[in-house]
């Protein structure tokens, strides 16, 4: 992808979307998400802001579907489609 696409693409997609920040509590929650559930980091980080932010759906293939993670329920859009 050219830098020009992706950084319109970015702009939309922020445009249509709540960006929550990064912050020293998501941080934490993240790194006690890793130790509990064996995550990575990177992925705890985006379970603690959804948590964080009164998110209770996360749509991602990434997380185990169906499970509910510190509160938040885990969807995986490619498992409900099939």
């Amino acid at each position: 992808m050219l830098h020009e696409d992706a950084v319109r693409y970015i702009r939309a997609a922020a445009a249509a979307s709540v960006v929550l920040p990064l912050t020293l509590s998501r941080t934490l929650l993240a790194l006690e998400t890793v130790a509990r559930h064996g995550f990575s980091f990177w992925d705890a980080l985006i379970g603690s802001a959804a948590r964080e932010g009164g998110i209770s759906t996360l749509d991602t293939e990434d997380f185990p579907h169906g499970r509910e993670i510190e509160g938040v329920r885990i969807v995986d859009p490619f498992a409900v489609a099939s």
